[in-house]
């Protein structure tokens, strides 16, 4: 996780540690899943992967995209090093048991639910430190620029959002959110019809009315 100014200063910054990469690397190869691990920052870019399954389209889609920062993951992964995250790409139709079984196994860290950007329907299944979360970064900007609760609006567009849009005193979704967080949070125009705008103008909005 990292925080930058203007002129580029990292200014906070969250790893795994090397033996909790280990931990997950070998859960996610006990239940065969095809993955990679991130290194961390600046070089976040980087990664090497671990595959198991013949046919994974998204998996190898995000591998071809990225292939001159990729490598690939000797079979004995222990002492990769620390990392930023791992991520391991589950085809549509296994997605939710797999996460809910990786969430079991991995009880220490923050297991959190993407939908695919490259094929739109694959779970991505991306493994933090208990640390890190996009609302417990907000809490801390937030103390950092000393600004309260109740001034700080979200708007999301996917599962990785959920804690975020679940701690801001005002929380958007995009119409082109999954429908069980368009059933729990207020919808504006889909990310590409100027959503974000959208939720800007009604917070603002409901803002002059108090």
């Amino acid at each position: 996780m990292r925080r930058l100014y203007s002129d580029g200063e990292i200014i906070r910054k969250v790893n795994l540690e090397s033996r909790e990469v280990d931990l997950a690397s070998e859960v996610l190869k006990a239940y065969q899943l095809d993955f990679m691990i991130h290194r961390t920052i600046p070089d976040n870019h980087q990664f090497a992967y671990h595959r198991t399954n013949s046919s994974n389209d998204d998996f190898d889609r995000r591998l071809e995209l990225y292939r001159r920062h990729a490598e690939s993951l000797p079979q004995n992964s222990n002492g990769f090093g620390p990392a930023t995250q791992l991520l391991a790409v589950v085809p549509a139709r296994n997605g939710t048991a797999v996460l809910e079984t990786i969430r079991n196994e991995l009880v220490d860290f923050n297991v959190i639910q993407t939908t695919s950007p490259l094929d739109g329907k694959s779970t991505w299944i991306e493994i933090f430190p208990s640390t890190v979360s996009k609302s417990q970064t907000a809490a801390w900007l937030a103390t950092k620029l000393q600004i309260e609760r109740r001034h700080i609006v979200s708007v999301g567009n996917d599962y990785n959002d959920l804690d975020l849009l679940e701690w801001t005193h005002t929380s958007y979704v995009v119409a082109n959110a999954p429908a069980d967080l368009k059933s729990r949070f207020a919808t504006v125009a889909s990310n590409n019809d100027g959503g974000v705008a959208e939720a800007a103008r009604r917070w603002l909005a409901t803002r002059q009315q108090v």
